[in-house]
């Protein structure tokens, strides 16, 4: 069923972060449950930018639940976590380093594993022969040969004692290949949870770059230059850096596209070709 259902897709439709903002129910709407489209969202649901957006936490509370529900009511949705999601997972409160809905917390923990089917930590898909792949705050080389072995750096926070991973683990690591199933295997032990949680110094952490949910647009802007054929391999689409350029706009270059601007983007899967789709 889902062979036959990727082979009728023709453009995926691509939601950045939500923050309790409202500018991606009309486009999902008009997309669910469309065999023709699948609607990937790029995380962070939750903790909204009220000085910004004049969105209080209770509305943006409104707004997560309209995400699960039409996500728990569609064929052809995807909801990707970001680092505003992954603090309400218990294993996941080792950081404080965001802003976070306390009052709630208990009770958005509890949606979040009710709802765990829906959650995935990648998605990808091929086109003319190249991986496109999304994360939440896309993935760096840094950060993937740390994890993988292959570059480990002595400089990695005091909680992640490596010698305490399991042998299991380890041979996962060292064995994974940079997809959306590997990357969504690692949250399904703790081990790999610790992994995604890694901060870089750029949001308050003790790394040079954080994981795929904390990575900063920067970073990316300074890593293709240093490894430039990690780039070249793949195309990353992610979200996660509001305010630049600026607060309504996003960036892209022939590496990646940082969409984090409260627009709808469409993706065409047969060219390649990444357009906006609303103002």
């Amino acid at each position: 069923a889902v062979f036959d259902y990727i082979k009728y897709m023709k453009k995926l439709i691509i939601i950045p972060d939500v923050h309790g903002r409202k500018f991606w129910i009309e486009t999902v709407e008009k997309y669910r449950n469309n065999p023709e489209y699948h609607v990937v969202f790029l995380g962070d649901y939750l903790d909204p930018y009220v000085s910004y957006d004049h969105v209080s936490e209770e509305e943006a509370f409104e707004v997560f639940m309209q995400v699960l529900d039409v996500a728990n009511n569609s064929n052809n949705i995807t909801l990707l976590i970001g680092n505003h999601d992954l603090h309400y997972f218990p294993n996941f409160l080792n950081y404080w380093g965001c802003r976070r809905n306390e009052w709630r917390a208990k009770e958005i923990s509890e949606l979040f594993i009710k709802n765990l089917k829906l959650f995935r930590v990648a998605y990808d898909v091929e086109i003319q022969g190249k991986q496109y792949l999304f994360t939440h705050a896309g993935v760096t080389p840094e950060w993937w040969y740390k994890i993988t072995g292959k570059q480990l750096s002595e400089n990695v926070p005091a909680w992640l004692d490596r010698s305490k991973f399991s042998e299991d683990i380890k041979t996962q690591l060292k064995s994974m290949t940079l997809d959306a199933k590997s990357l969504n295997q690692l949250i399904e032990i703790e081990e790999g949870q610790h992994l995604l949680n890694l901060v870089g110094r750029s949001r308050g952490g003790y790394d040079q770059t954080g994981s795929c949910m904390w990575a900063d647009f920067f970073d990316h802007i300074d890593e293709k230059w240093y490894d430039k054929k990690f780039y070249e391999d793949r195309y990353q689409i992610f979200s996660h850096t509001y305010s630049h350029p600026s607060t309504e706009e996003y960036y892209k270059d022939e590496y990646f596209a940082m969409l984090d601007c409260k627009k709808c983007f469409e993706l065409d899967l047969e060219t390649g070709e990444l357009t906006q789709i609303t103002e």
